[in-house]
């Protein structure tokens, strides 16, 4: 266990910080992806990139614990939840409409050429739960496609 002094920055896990705020027994120092410059850093590189911004797996999670847990510990907090509100919206629209690409058009393969994974780095825990529906479809047809290309490789019984 860490050793935690009085009137000391302390680095500690996020079930220990809520308990000692819960019990007004110290300030909470937000990690710096929560601090407005990197939100704003990371919200531009939504805007501009296909890609997702590096962010923790939780960070919807911690952010939503961190602004109800300590608003007075944070600077300029409704201009912080107005940046979480837009990168979560943004990160949602990104991705529903890549994957909505991908299950409406032939990108997921065909028989001679089936994708065989399917890759998104930097998503959360939170956006990989709402988005499960439309990864199982993907999936699904993944599997589909794996199957048609065995059927392919395996002709039947009977024929040369």
């Amino acid at each position: 266990m860490t050793e935690v002094y009085a009137n000391q920055v302390n680095n500690l896990p996020l079930w220990l910080i809520i308990e000692l705020k819960k019990r007004k027994m110290g300030e909470i120092i937000m990690p710096d992806w929560l601090s407005l410059p990197r939100l704003k850093e990371n919200l531009l590189f939504e805007k501009k990139s296909v890609e997702l911004s590096e962010l923790p797996f939780y960070w919807i999670e911690m952010s939503k614990l961190l602004t109800e847990l300590g608003p007075d510990d944070i600077e300029h907090l409704e201009e912080t939840k107005g940046l979480l509100r837009d990168l979560k919206d943004i990160r949602t629209n990104k991705l529903r409409s890549s994957f909505k690409a991908i299950l409406s058009s032939n990108k997921l393969g065909n028989c001679d050429n089936p994708l065989k994974h399917l890759k998104i780095p930097n998503i959360s825990g939170f956006e990989l739960s709402e988005m499960r529906p439309m990864i199982t479809r993907i999936n699904s047809n993944l599997q589909k496609l794996e199957k048609c290309g065995e059927d392919a490789s395996h002709p039947p019984f009977g024929s040369t």
